[in-house]
């Protein structure tokens, strides 16, 4: 599908945005292409939603209901050690349990 929508995009001149990077990683090249796309949201707020906000060092989780009210409010510390494979374990594994 994405394939589809990206050859769309390139014949029409009046379609959203590509842009393109190519980023080295040791000896590889890899092309990143950037693109926009519109889609219906895929969940409702009726019963309720819950907020993730990550932070250096911290997580935040709040749960509100369906009127708007904040149910619960929780914080997740962790150690920051200034490399990008800590920060993103803890973000998988906090996601996971969330």
């Amino acid at each position: 599908m994405l394939k589809k929508e990206i050859l769309k995009t390139l014949k029409s001149p009046k379609s959203n945005p590509l842009s393109f990077r190519i980023i080295k990683r040791n000896e590889d090249l890899h092309l990143q292409i950037i693109y926009r796309i519109i889609s219906e949201p895929k969940t409702r707020n009726s019963n309720g939603v819950i907020g993730v906000d990550f932070n250096k060092g911290f997580v935040t989780i709040s749960e509100i209901n369906q009127q708007g009210k904040l149910l619960n409010l929780d914080r997740i510390d962790y150690i920051h050690k200034g490399k990008a494979g800590v920060t993103k374990k803890f973000y998988v594994t906090s996601c996971k349990k969330i």
